[in-house]
């Protein structure tokens, strides 16, 4: 199977490709030193990915885009900036009516950066009394986590406990089997934010995050965040993270975001 490891660098060692695609069978590509467009296939079905700068990656998709659109891409995650400047012809043939939406890429090979007191920060296995744990913490800090316990990919929580409930929790998943961490559902007590617990718990679980040898490439986290959510990615900045990807994802009108 052909898969993103057999593109010419940079595209092969760029960090979502990586984290995040490294399982996909690569059905097509086109690409220069400034922008790549695939067609993969692999858990997330189907689908197209553009990276590089917008002009680099619209160019080669307006160029090769009856071919991609004959393997039958639903969805398309693209560098923000891209989509304007792809003809609307081609936007038609592409994908038909649609949806949009936008969000950011981070990851982080290191350890975060941590200031203030050090807290207590404690490692759940997954189970009914840990499930019962963080529920209740996301009721109260993140009631619209899209990740919840009772997931089949989660594989733990951390969590700053005060007696008999959490104040801060965030979980990590595979996206695929021997993929690298992904960081999920991070929740803040209202009446205890500004108190260093958002980094206690991302720090833990980066720490053991970069632990795993994933089956492709160095150790890593990583996490996805709505693009209009400024304040998360201030303080994952200040932590550490980077920011690698401005994405936005075109989805076909009939497919569920989930």
């Amino acid at each position: 199977m052909t898969t993103v490891g057999s593109l010419p660098t940079p595209w092969s060692a760029d960090p979502y490709l990586v984290g995040e695609r490294a399982d996909a069978e690569l059905l097509a590509h086109a690409w220069d030193d400034q922008g790549c467009v695939l067609v993969l296939d692999d858990h997330l079905g189907r689908s197209l990915v553009g990276i590089g700068t917008p002009e680099a990656v619209a160019r080669r998709l307006t160029q090769s885009a009856a071919a991609f659109a004959a393997l039958g891409p639903r969805t398309l995650t693209l560098e923000r900036g891209t989509w304007e400047r792809v003809p609307a012809d081609v936007r038609e043939v592409l994908v038909g009516a649609h949806r949009v939406s936008e969000w950011d890429w981070m990851w982080t090979g290191a350890p975060l950066r941590l200031s203030g007191a050090a807290r207590t920060v404690e490692r759940f296995s997954l189970g009914p009394e840990a499930d019962a744990l963080v529920r209740e913490c996301l009721d109260r800090a993140h009631p619209v986590a899209s990740t919840l316990p009772g997931d089949p990919r989660l594989t733990a929580w951390w969590g700053v406990r005060d007696g008999t409930r959490l104040l801060a929790t965030v979980g990590s998943i595979d996206v695929f089997p021997g993929a690298p961490s992904h960081l999920v559902s991070l929740g803040v007590d209202p009446e205890h934010r500004g108190e260093g617990l958002a980094g206690a718990v991302l720090a833990a679980a980066v720490e053991d995050g970069l632990r795993r040898v994933p089956a492709v490439g160095a150790p890593m986290v990583h996490l996805g965040l709505y693009a209009s959510n400024d304040v998360a990615r201030r303080v994952y900045t200040r932590l550490g993270f980077t920011l690698a990807h401005q994405f936005m994802s075109v989805r076909a009108a009939e497919v569920e975001t989930g």
